[in-house]
C-alpha cells in the first residue's frame, strides 16, 4: 500500500503510487464524505487495474453518516459488496478501534486474491 495526503497538490504522487501497489485502501471520512481527491484516487486505481478496499473512517464522530458515503461512492462506480458490487467497504474508527479487525481481514483477503 502507498499512503498519500489527501490534498490536491499530491495528485502526481497518487498517480505514481497507484501503479506500484497491489490494493488501494481508500479512506473516506464518514463525517465529510467523498471529496475531489477521493474521486481522483478512484480514477487512478481503475486506470492501474488495482482493486479498491474502502475504509469509511470516523464513524465515532457526531454527524458521521456511513450510508451517505456509500451512496456517494456508488455515484462514482464503487458498489459495496453488500449491495452486489465488487468493492469491500468497511465502516471503522481509528480512534476507538471499531471495525479495524474486519478492515485488516478484508485487506489481507484482497492481497491473497491478487
Amino acid at each position: 500500500m502507498f499512503d498519500t495526503p489527501g490534498h490536491a497538490a499530491f495528485n502526481s504522487m497518487r498517480s505514481r503510487g497507484a501503479h506500484l501497489v497491489d490494493t488501494v485502501l481508500l479512506v473516506v471520512a464518514a463525517d465529510e464524505g467523498v471529496k475531489p481527491q477521493t474521486i481522483e484516487s478512484i480514477r487512478l486505481a481503475r486506470s492501474a487495474h488495482v482493486p479498491i478496499v474502502v475504509a469509511i473512517n470516523k464513524i465515532d464522530r457526531n454527524g458521521s453518516n456511513p450510508e451517505n458515503v456509500i451512496t456517494q461512492l456508488k455515484k462514482h462506480g464503487l458498489v459495496n459488496e453488500e449491495d452486489g458490487g465488487d468493492t469491500a467497504m468497511i465502516a471503522c474508527s481509528a480512534k476507538t478501534g471499531d471495525g479495524l479487525d474486519e478492515l485488516l481481514k478484508t485487506i489481507r483477503l484482497s492481497l491473497k486474491c491478487r
